[in-house]
């Protein structure tokens, strides 16, 4: 998963299914998504936003530490 804050320009193509930014912010709009634009009129979503609405937790994005091998059951 990415860092950055923002979903990319390629995540927000596969959420809307648009390249075109008008349609995109169309899309978003339809489906009442909270979303801000940039400069260039641009699209752009929050990843914090986005994961919510898909009803991803913030515990579930971070990483979980590697877990060791139990290696004494590879020994019976």
């Amino acid at each position: 998963m990415s860092d950055s804050f923002l979903l990319s320009k390629i995540e927000l193509i596969e959420l809307t299914g648009s390249k075109h930014k008008a349609l995109q912010a169309k899309w978003l709009k339809k489906n009442r998504w909270v979303f801000a634009t940039d400069i260039n009129e641009r699209p752009t979503v929050a990843r914090k936003y986005a994961l919510m609405r898909f009803g991803v937790s913030e515990e579930a994005t971070r990483s979980a530490p590697a877990a060791e091998p139990n290696f004494d059951a590879l020994c019976q």
